[in-house]
């Protein structure tokens, strides 16, 4: 009986400053508020939908009958506002290899959206794993993009949601002789966590012992270690 109360009160003071705690408390009570939090989510009346989406996010992997509705969220850049799109995003990856229906939307939030939101997206992706496959050909693409944050975190995404290691294996070795050390650490990180699958790595992993970066050296150690 106190969901529904609880439910009621966020409705209506959703932009009061309690709202934080009263989003801690139903994030709480888990599965059982899913269906009423995506009812909000809905309500496009509704002020400060976002934290709707944090308490999503707080649930976690059982706030996956909310997938659909955070998909529609990301999906419709022209009324929805970023920072809830964003929030959207993160309850995905936080929802996990469960929220794998969503990355056809991921993808096109990738490919087409703001820095800020594609970077969230990479993280998201990593978070489902080898379920968000069929991202790899925009992320593959993400590693031409003039940003070097968004290309460190779609390195270390392929390394931890590739069901093929060789569709990425060219790519993980080619940075692997990028100019920017941390490029090179995530790239040997990423081929090590792909264990014995990443075997074919092992000649540019070698020739990695020789970097100019001790971080790359140890790295490159590691990952040969792992295959």
């Amino acid at each position: 009986p106190a969901l529904p109360v609880l439910i009621d009160h966020l409705r209506r003071d959703i932009s009061a400053k309690n709202h934080t705690d009263l989003g801690g408390v139903v994030a709480f009570l888990s599965a059982d508020a899913v269906p009423s939090l995506v009812e909000l989510l809905a309500d496009h009346g509704l002020r400060g939908r976002s934290w709707i989406a944090r308490i999503l996010a707080g649930i976690g992997p059982q706030a996956a009958p909310a997938v659909p509705a955070l998909t529609v969220v990301i999906e419709d850049k022209d009324r929805e506002e970023e920072e809830l799109r964003r929030w959207a995003i993160i309850a995905l990856g936080a929802i996990g290899m469960e929220a794998s229906a969503a990355v056809p939307g991921l993808v096109g939030v990738l490919e087409r959206d703001s820095l800020h939101l594609r970077r969230e997206v990479v993280d998201t992706l990593a978070q489902i794993g080898p379920a968000a496959g069929a991202a790899i050909p925009a992320l593959l693409k993400s590693l031409g993009d003039p940003d070097r944050e968004l290309r460190l975190r779609v390195v270390d995404a392929l390394g931890s949601l590739c069901p093929d290691p060789a569709a990425v294996l060219p790519a993980l070795v080619r940075t692997l002789e990028a100019d920017d050390v941390d490029l090179r650490v995530a790239a040997a990180r990423a081929v090590g966590s792909m264990g014995a699958d990443a075997e074919l790595a092992l000649p540019f992993l070698t020739e990695a012992f020789r970097d100019s970066s001790s971080r790359v050296r140890v790295w490159a150690m590691c990952a040969v270690v792992a295959l």
